[in-house]
């Protein structure tokens, strides 16, 4: 008996080299209860986000994190059929309409007073969110430029003193929009820290996130360090638990109309370099923990309206005043100012309110029909 042996060899046309192992963490159980990923779809976008770092994986493998959801929404819903893999306008608009799905998530977007999921304020007036056949630039307030890419962030409709809800923590794949030019999510119920990725964003002209719980320390540093192009609004007031300091790197934000962190955490010395905002026009820094003096180059405001300065432990003289003509309020109350007000004072001819503490800081006798004397001791 002659006994040959036969050797079949399965998938022999594959070359074992076109596949290479990914260097970045792939799809591990995680700790959180989850499960694996409903279609072969999502499971490549699962792995696309990790491989090249749009999403952190610990993230990714936790099924019903904002992250998970939007790469479910983006791989199970979305009708635009934008192909992620190939590099190009198709996958840059990938990117930006996930990253703003992940948005929409992490702030609990289904109940947004406006164009959540349970909204019914929306269609006759704003674009829907998470339509799967338009644009993102539909969505309400989302705005783009005329190639389609994400400039602007607002979360206010037609009153603009309300927020629409938002509750949670900004993502950090809301920071990759750095074409950004203006952010106003203002009024709503975000926590967190603001991360120091905001610095990704350094054409941004108004930031507006004032009236929120934010947490932690805010970037000064890496934020002013980039933001030359601050024009219109940094509004960061109504944020108590949020602290921060004013760095020498904002003097770059020369063109800066508004500067508002009334009740908050900010603290420490005005730097010189603070004075180089002279485009200022609205200055708010009330119920801080400011301290130090006021330099003498606060005359540099020529266009400064309204100084609101109260309720700091600032000290020392107050500076005269002579080239800031345009300033109508001045509040100098609940500090720690000494002496008399210059006369200078009482020449600028378009002031209208000036409220010192009496007991510390002296009005002239001619400004006495423009002064508000209050006792330091009182609330």
């Amino acid at each position: 008996v002659i006994i040959v042996p036969l050797v079949v060899v399965l998938g022999g046309d594959k070359d074992p080299g076109t596949t290479m192992p990914s260097t970045s963490p792939s799809l591990q159980p995680s700790s959180s209860p989850s499960s694996s990923p409903t279609s072969i779809g999502l499971s490549e976008i699962l792995q696309f986000l990790i491989d090249n770092d749009i999403s952190k994986a610990e993230d990714l493998n936790q099924v019903g994190s904002p992250q998970y959801r939007a790469a479910e929404w983006m791989a199970d819903v979305d009708e635009l059929n934008l192909d992620y893999n190939i590099f190009g306008n198709g996958q840059q608009q990938w990117f930006q309409r996930y990253r703003l799905v992940t948005m929409y998530y992490a702030t609990n977007g289904d109940d947004w007073l406006i164009c959540g999921k349970n909204s019914v304020s929306c269609a006759d007036r704003y674009g829907d969110w998470l339509v799967p056949n338009e644009s993102e630039c539909e969505w309400f307030g989302v705005g783009c430029n005329a190639a389609g890419t994400v400039t602007s962030f607002t979360t206010v409709g037609d009153r603009q003193s309300e927020g629409n809800k938002l509750n949670g923590t900004i993502p950090e794949e809301f920071y990759d929009l750095t074409s950004l030019a203006s952010i106003a999510i203002h009024g709503n119920q975000l926590q967190g820290t603001i991360s120091a990725s905001l610095a990704k964003l350094s054409d941004l002209t108004t930031l507006n996130l004032h009236s929120n719980r934010f947490t932690g320390t805010f970037p000064s540093d890496e934020f002013f360090g980039v933001s030359t192009k601050l024009t219109l609004l940094f509004a960061l007031f109504n944020n108590p638990k949020l602290v921060g300091t004013i760095p020498s790197s904002i003097g770059k934000s020369t063109t800066l109309q508004r500067f508002q962190v009334a009740n908050t955490g900010f603290r420490g010395e005005l730097p010189e370099e603070f004075y180089e905002m002279t485009s200022l026009k609205r200055l708010d820094l009330r119920y801080c923990k400011f301290e130090g003096g006021i330099s003498s180059k606060f005359d540099q405001f020529t266009q400064l309206s309204t100084a609101l300065l109260s309720n700091n432990t600032f000290a020392g003289n107050f500076p005269p005043l002579t080239n800031t003509a345009a300033l109508k309020t001045l509040a100098l109350e609940g500090n720690n100012f000494e002496g008399t007000l210059p006369t200078a004072f009482c020449q600028l001819g378009g002031l209208d309110d000036l409220f010192v503490d009496c007991d510390d800081l002296e009005c002239p006798s001619s400004c006495t029909a423009k002064c508000s004397c209050k006792l330091h001791s009182d609330d």
